[in-house]
């Protein structure tokens, strides 16, 4: 299934994976002491959790401000390094804490869940160490674990070892001048690709809970894993060697730095032992999240109360502060409007196409706008006559510059170039003539059939990335009295659509901005599909049978799903989770020991 991104809880935790990668010194506090070989043995705090009194060890507070808190002090997020280490001890027991929950959790679900779909996809977790809660022994089973899931971490953790040590490679073969002997990736695509959606939401119509298809894990299954990194020869071997020892080389200046062993396989297996730390927190929560979205109950009056409150509250809003009705108006594309206060008489939805300039368009456009600007000049400002003959003698000049350009695409996995012109008068024929069938009665789906038309042109032309896969369309003001955040060519194609076509058609004359070519498609108005009088009567079916843009296959009662599931979602479950497993732990840190860090 399609993993949602963590938020900003993940983020942090993948953060410290990334930070691997780099050396710290900490020359600022006494976090590094030299002359004591057991200071990174003792214990500088202690908490609970489940009846069992866990420990925070100086090593383990020191890696934790390696990876997480060192990079946040230096660029200025906290006050003093007493801060500093004071967010890092509290992070380490807050990470260790959730995942030993997790764990917990997700082996409770496998023992118990009679259902063999889920049972199956999430898998026994057993080597994680749930008797003692010990980082060390949930280490060393990953290490000899036929688990599906154990293999997966380790693949991972090595992988992103060998990715540390490529990128030196490659650095290597920038500064020999031998980087382009190596074989290249392969070429990405002139543009995105569509996504089609298809819903996964099962309506059980008795009891009215929503569940969703999600597509089972794939559990990994490798079976010949090392136990340990081995290195893999990317690139020629006098290559991988330099690379190999100057990755050794950082390992071992970290090592010196924290008293620890600087051998080879001593400093590998203690950066073994951070890659798969966070490869196997990536891991848990991946099998959590996916456990918790299959176990996750929503009905539709979930999904119904969240658009009345929404709807009621701009109801409420947008009525008398007409200009927050347009400040949210503006941000149409990314966020869904629920009450349009001038419904269906002030704002024309649009798709476009938009085709980037060449650099060889604009040096001639820019010539023609010095050109216009230096004839005006001549001329002088106040002669109207001549100022709208030049003008009109600009915008020809302009278009021949247009039609006269070819532009790349990728069609059938050929880069082609066709001219503007016969671009544009393809896009049109194929919206009014592809799969276009019935009467005039059957409007609104023929215009439906159009858009989609369009759509398919896009995935072959477009260069606007905002549009792409997108929700909804652009919303464009048809009030000319009121300013919107749309260049002024892109707004007067919006209004010729409006005033001089239909829905369901494309402009025929494109419109030019700074930013290149716009074939623009006229999709609806902005309007509202119910009124407020009869807004509690409204049933889940209503928002089934509203799609979030003319083309798309999407309702918005799928697009409000996400929202609900999103608020109960992860960013809840932890904030709550988190929190209670914390306050609940009983905290005790050494006041001596941890003082003297920064004294």
């Amino acid at each position: 299934m399609k993993i949602k991104s963590f938020k900003k809880f993940m983020s942090i935790i993948l953060f410290g994976l990334l930070l691997m990668l780099s050396v710290f010194t900490f020359s600022a506090c006494n976090l590094v002491v030299r002359d004591k070989t057991d200071y990174y043995n003792q214990i500088i705090a202690t908490y609970k959790y489940n009846d069992k009194t866990l420990e925070v060890s100086m090593s383990d507070l020191n890696n934790t401000f390696r990876t997480y808190g060192y990079n946040r002090y230096a660029s200025g997020y906290y006050a003093s390094l007493e801060d500093c280490l004071n967010d890092s001890l509290k992070y380490y027991m807050q990470t260790t804490l959730v995942f030993n929950d997790i764990a917990s959790e997700l082996q409770n679900a496998y023992n118990n869940d009679t259902d063999k779909y889920y049972h199956n996809a999430i898998v026994n977790v057993d080597f994680v160490d749930l008797e003692n809660y010990r980082w060390s022994k949930t280490l060393e089973n990953i290490y000899s674990s036929t688990n599906p899931n154990a293999l997966e971490i380790r693949y991972n953790a090595f992988n992103s070892m060998q990715s540390a040590i490529d990128k030196y490679a490659e650095e290597i073969l920038k500064e020999d001048d031998k980087l382009g002997e190596v074989e290249q990736p392969s070429k990405e695509p002139i543009r995105a690709e569509k996504e089609e959606y298809t819903s996964k939401l099962v309506i059980n119509e008795e009891t009215k809970e929503i569940s969703k298809r999600v597509e089972d894990l794939e559990l990994f299954n490798k079976d010949n894993v090392a136990t340990h990194f081995v290195l893999a020869n990317n690139y020629d071997e006098e290559t991988t060697a330099k690379a190999f020892n100057k990755y050794i080389k950082l390992l071992q200046q970290n090592a010196k730095a924290e008293n620890r062993s600087i051998e080879v396989e001593d400093v590998l297996r203690h950066e073994e032992a951070n890659y798969i730390r966070d490869a196997y927190q990536a891991k848990l929560l991946e099998i959590h999240q996916y456990y918790y979205e299959s176990t996750l109950t929503i009905t539709t009056d979930n999904v119904v109360d969240y658009y009345k409150n929404k709807y009621n509250a701009q109801y409420l809003n947008f009525n008398y502060n007409l200009d927050a009705y347009r400040t949210a108006m503006d941000k149409y594309n990314s966020e869904y409007v629920f009450y349009h206060a001038n419904s269906d008489n002030e704002y024309i939805l649009v798709s476009h196409i938009l085709i980037n300039f060449t650099e060889e368009q604009k040096a001639e456009i820019k010539q023609l706008q010095t050109k216009l600007e230096e004839d005006k000049k001549a001329v002088g400002l106040d002669n109207v006559e001549l100022i709208e003959k030049l003008d009109a003698q600009y915008n020809l000049d302009l278009y021949s510059v247009i039609y006269n350009t070819k532009s790349t695409y990728e069609e059938d996995g050929q880069e082609k170039e066709a001219y503007i012109s016969d671009i544009i008068a393809r896009i049109n024929d194929y919206v009014n003539g592809n799969k276009i069938t019935g009467s005039i009665a059957d409007e609104d789906k023929i215009i439906r059939q159009k858009a989609k038309n369009f759509e398919d042109m896009m995935y072959i032309y477009n260069d606007d990335p905002g549009i792409m896969n997108a929700d909804f369309y652009y919303a464009v003001n048809v009030n000319e009295g009121v300013e919107d955040n749309w260049e002024a060519e892109f707004t007067k194609g919006a209004l010729e659509l409006y005033s001089d076509y239909n829905r369901g058609d494309v402009l025929l004359r494109p419109a030019v901005s700074s930013y290149g070519i716009h074939i623009m498609f006229y999709s609806d108005m902005a309007k509202n599909f119910i009124n407020h009088n009869s807004i509690d009567s409204i049933t889940y079916q209503t928002l089934l049978n509203e799609t979030v843009n003319t083309a798309s296959d999407k309702t918005i009662f799928e697009y409000l799903y996400d929202k609900v599931e999103d608020d109960n979602y992860y960013t809840n479950y932890f904030n709550h989770t988190i929190n209670q497993l914390y306050s609940e732990s009983n905290p005790k840190i050494d006041d001596y020991k941890f003082k003297n860090l920064w004294s």
